[in-house]
Parts: C-alpha cells; sequence; structure tokens
C-alpha cells in the first residue's frame, strides 16, 4: 500500500514539472537548465556512494545506455511540447507507455496480465484516442495521425527503454546513481542541439525560480518510482504512475488556460480508469 502511495506522489510530482515547462521560451534551454542544475544537486551524494559500485562488462555497458535512453526521451520531449498543449501531449506519452511496459512484461519477462488488465489496456487506447480533438467528430476521425502524436509515441517508446533498463541498472548502482547517470546523459546531448549560449542566459534570466523548482520535482518524481520498483513488477507499478495523466490535464486547463478542457479531461479519465485496471491486475 506505501509503495501505492509512493507511485502515485510520482506521478503527480512528474506531472506537475512538465505543466511548469510549459513556462519557457526555449524547450532544449529549458530542460538543460534544469539537468545541469539536477546534475550539481545531486552530485554531492553520488561522489560519496561509488566505492560500493563492482566495475565490470555490465556496468559498462548500463552507463552508456542509460545516458542515451534518458537524452533521447528529452529531446523528444522537448520537441513535443514545441507542437501541442501539455493536456494531449502528457497523456499520449504516459498512456501509450503503460501499454508497452505490459505488454513487453508478458511476451519477454513471463509476466502474467489478467482479463481486467486487458480489459484497462481496451480503456487506455480508447482514451488515448479521444485525447485528439478530431475524435470528437466523425469528420475529424481521418486526420487522427499528426506530427504531435508520432512525436509523443517516441516519448513513450523512450520513457519505457528508461525505465527497462533502469529497473535492471537499481541491482549494480545506487538509485540515485542511475538517475544522475541518465542526468549527465541528458546534459550532454542537450549541449549538442544548443550551440547558443545567449539563448541559455536569457532562459535561465527569465525562468530561474521554475527550473529551481523542476530541478528538484523531475528527478525527485524519478526517484520515488525506481525505489518502489526495486521489490515489484514493472507491469504492476509503471500504469499505476501513469495517473499523473489526469494531474497534467487539470493543471493545463487551469493554470496555463488550455482549451478542449471537458474533452481531454474525460479522455484523460478513461486513460486513468484503464491504467488503474491493468494496475489492479493479479
Amino acid at each position: 500500500m506505501f509503495n501505492l502511495a509512493v507511485v502515485i506522489c510520482s506521478g503527480f510530482f512528474h506531472a506537475l514539472w512538465n505543466v511548469v515547462s510549459k513556462h519557457s521560451r526555449h524547450k532544449l534551454a529549458f530542460f538543460l537548465c534544469i539537468q545541469c542544475m539536477a546534475l550539481v544537486i545531486f552530485f554531492p551524494y553520488v561522489a560519496m556512494n561509488l566505492s560500493p559500485i563492482v566495475w565490470n562488462t555490465t556496468t559498462y555497458i548500463l552507463i552508456p545506455s542509460m545516458m542515451f535512453f534518458h537524452a533521447l526521451y528529452f529531446v523528444f520531449l522537448a520537441r513535443a511540447y514545441s507542437l501541442s498543449d501539455v493536456s494531449t501531449v502528457y497523456p499520449i506519452v504516459r498512456g501509450s507507455m503503460s501499454l508497452m511496459l505490459p505488454i513487453v512484461g508478458v511476451f519477454f519477462l513471463g509476466e502474467h496480465i489478467t482479463v481486467m488488465g486487458w480489459v484497462g489496456i481496451a480503456a487506455i487506447i480508447i482514451g488515448i484516442v479521444l485525447l485528439s480533438e478530431s475524435a470528437w467528430s466523425v469528420s475529424g476521425l481521418k486526420k487522427m495521425i499528426t506530427g504531435h502524436t508520432g512525436i509523443a509515441l517516441l516519448v513513450a517508446v523512450c520513457s519505457a527503454a528508461n525505465i527497462m533498463i533502469d529497473k535492471f541498472a537499481i541491482s549494480f548502482f545506487p538509485i540515485i546513481t542511475v538517475n544522475w547517470i541518465g542526468t549527465l546523459g541528458n546534459c550532454v546531448v542537450l549541449l549538442l542541439f544548443i550551440w547558443d549560449k545567449e539563448t541559455v542566459r536569457l532562459e535561465w534570466q527569465r525562468n530561474k525560480g521554475w527550473i529551481w523548482i523542476s530541478a528538484i520535482l523531475a528527478p525527485v518524481s524519478y526517484l520515488m518510482f525506481l525505489w518502489a520498483i526495486q521489490s515489484a513488477q514493472i507491469a504492476q507499478l509503471a500504469p499505476i504512475r501513469e495517473i499523473g495523466s489526469v494531474f497534467a490535464v487539470g493543471l493545463g486547463i487551469a493554470f496555463l488556460g488550455e482549451k478542449n478542457g471537458r474533452h481531454r479531461l474525460i479522455a484523460s479519465l478513461i486513460v486513468t480508469a484503464g491504467i488503474i485496471l491493468l494496475g489492479l491486475n493479479r
């Protein structure tokens, strides 16, 4: 029960920092500032806990793998938020990922999904479709495939890969170290996309407060989730975390003035209902 509460709080913090990111003018610069700040904040703990790590072929392979997929996630996420609203992109990303992980668990990890679980998957698919404004009219159904949907799905793939790799990595590294390695990868790759120092400086000046908030919320939300899945199946807890889709939609509508709130909230609730059913799978 405590793990469940931790995962729900993790989902809320994740949704909150994603909504906060919409205040940014230059998405990649904003993400770079967040990641660099998080890198500095958590470095002392990581440095003090290097000695227990057993360095071997596996750990040397894990480090670049974690860095690569975490970095790719942020690049696609920045692009997705440049194309569409948080309340559209966020539920698609999180809902799609909650489908991917149980399917991987069934076919590759030998996990089991009951009838209730598959009903939850069906509800998630329906909710994701309804997240598009076009889905609420017959004529609009033909226009469902859009640029932001494709990018959001790429974000979901990267996020699912992150969780699978990090779940394996916490057997070799402390949890905070796992998150810190991914953050380092984010910084390295984001620097390759941002050559203009003035852009970063202006973004920092404009959104210093939001950057500080996000630099705490982003890693803490993921650390809470990693802690919870240490002794639990990914297919059980990962979908429950996606209740953040409802939080994101509500926050996007309430604080960012995003439109079509009723439709998106209904769709998000359907996604969440499916997530809950899938999370209750036994």
